[in-house]
C-alpha cells in the first residue's frame, strides 16, 4: 500500500497527463468550475474503487461536491451504499444533497431508509 502523499501525486500526475491541467493536490481541483469538473471527474471516478486510503478517498469524494457531478450520480450512490468509513460516508451524503433533483427523491429516500435500518 502506498502512502497518501505518493498516491496523491500519482493521481494528480494522471490528471495532468490526460487533461493538461496541473494541480498540486486532489483538493486543489476546483470542480465548481464546469470545465475543470468535466475534465477531472471522469478520471477521479476511475480511482475511487482502487483507493484504500481513507483520506484520499475522502478527497476524491469531495471533488464531486458540485452540481457539475450529476452525470456521475449513479456511481456516487453506489459509493455511498458501500462506504464503510463514517467521514467518507458523511462526505458522500453532502455530495448527494447537492446533486439530488426531484426525480431522484424516491430512490434516495428508499436508500436512506435502508441506511438507517443498517445503522440502527
Amino acid at each position: 500500500m502506498q502512502d497518501s502523499l505518493s498516491l496523491n501525486n500519482i493521481i494528480v500526475a494522471e490528471v495532468q497527463k490526460r487533461t493538461g491541467l496541473v494541480f498540486p493536490w486532489i483538493d486543489s481541483m476546483n470542480t465548481r468550475d464546469r470545465s475543470v469538473a468535466n475534465a477531472v471527474l471522469p478520471i477521479l471516478k476511475e480511482w475511487v474503487p482502487v483507493v484504500e486510503a481513507t483520506n484520499i478517498r475522502h478527497a476524491l469524494f469531495a471533488r464531486f461536491h458540485t452540481p457539475h457531478a450529476y452525470p456521475h450520480m449513479d456511481s456516487i450512490v453506489g459509493w455511498w451504499e458501500s462506504e464503510k468509513d463514517a467521514l467518507c460516508e458523511s462526505c458522500l451524503v453532502q455530495v448527494l444533497a447537492v446533486l439530488a433533483r426531484p426525480r431522484d427523491a424516491e430512490r434516495l429516500w428508499s436508500l436512506c431508509k435502508f441506511a438507517s435500518a443498517r445503522i440502527g
